[in-house]
């Protein structure tokens, strides 16, 4: 494993939005478009993920890789809240930049994935004010911020709204940011900010977080490696059977490698299931399984869960949710239908 570090710094370039590539099928859409890899999941903040331990990584890893973390190549990234009550009618807005620190001419033309985003703003006397982000994919061409409007969001607020002292976060629910390149081949470094336009005119803009190859807390570096890109050609979908086996087949990165696929409980992050998975060299598609039982292979109850998809460095690359219902054989539910949820 190597430590990130800048590469030589070069003159800034002007940057201009690229031209958006959707991975599955390599249609090109004008400057923005879907993400076409995630995410079929609703975002969950990261601070209830239920990870209260770093990312491990294999003694067989060949990658270049992030320090391991919480979510490597995820954004979970605070400021300082709004400071004051807003009233009902108030717009807040979000917006975050990137841009490719040590720019080279290489790095021109190289597709950055990056997953639905959520602004978290904590509120009194609880819960949060939640702005979202979609997601979008971008082609870099140049070494300056991206513009703050590519990736941007408001809403209005409908009622008094009390801030909390907690900071503020954006966030990418353990989702990786992804780019067409090998692991360490480019470094990004991401801001944000919130914005309150008041009823009487005028601006105020929140402060920008400043990017740091590290972090405290469950909050998450904003420089880091991007993971290299992996789709999703096909899948079980949506539902299942308990003790069957979900399939997932993925392309983009999967030769030579190891995959580590997860089933976990959707609401506090525990898992249920880790499988590493070796991938054969050469290949351009790899299908994965996951039993979807307890690691005994006992059943699991009828409900929902999820299913990530790790690659070798610890990021998740993908993830799907998958309700799980019981068969009904001879009138008797399927082997463990019965059987008390454990953690």
């Amino acid at each position: 494993m190597s430590t990130p570090h800048p590469r030589s710094k070069t003159r800034q370039r002007i940057w201009r939005p690229g031209r958006v590539f959707g991975f599955a099928s390599g249609t090109v859409l004008l400057v923005i478009g879907l993400l076409a890899v995630p995410s079929l999941v609703p975002p969950a903040p990261s601070h209830a993920s239920g990870f209260s331990t770093s990312e491990t990584i294999p003694p067989w890893n060949t990658w270049t890789c992030n320090p391991p973390n919480l979510s490597p190549t995820a954004l979970s990234i605070p400021v300082q809240n709004p400071l004051h009550s807003r009233l009902a009618g108030i717009v807040i807005g979000a917006a975050y930049e990137f841009r490719v620190v040590g720019y080279v001419t290489t790095d021109r033309g190289v597709t950055v994935y990056l997953p639905t985003a959520q602004a978290v703003f904590p509120t009194k006397p609880s819960g949060n004010l939640v702005l979202t982000i979609p997601a979008q994919n971008v082609t870099i061409s140049g070494n300056a911020w991206s513009p703050a409007t590519l990736f941007s969001t408001n809403g209005t607020l409908q009622a008094k709204t009390v801030f909390s002292t907690a900071p503020a976060y954006l966030q990418t629910s353990k989702y990786a940011v992804m780019a067409n390149v090998p692991s360490g081949a480019l470094t990004l470094e991401f801001r944000w900010r919130w914005t309150i336009y008041p009823a009487a005119g005028g601006v105020d803009h929140g402060p920008w977080s400043v990017p740091s190859w590290t972090a405290t807390g469950s909050y998450l570096p904003g420089i880091f490696y991007p993971a290299p890109v992996v789709g999703i050609v096909s899948s079980s979908g949506s539902a299942a059977v308990s003790g069957s086996t979900y399939t997932l087949e993925l392309n983009g990165t999967v030769a030579n490698t190891s995959l580590r696929m997860v089933l976990e409980y959707p609401n506090n992050g525990t898992e249920i299931q880790s499988i590493w998975e070796n991938t054969s060299v050469g290949a351009n598609v790899f299908n994965s399984t996951l039993p979807l039982t307890y690691s005994d292979g006992v059943a699991l109850p009828a409900g929902s869960y999820l299913v990530h998809v790790h690659d070798v460095c610890g990021a998740i690359v993908q993830m799907r949710s998958v309700t799980l219902t019981h068969s009904f054989l001879g009138g008797s539910p399927a082997a463990g239908g019965l059987r008390t949820a454990r953690d």
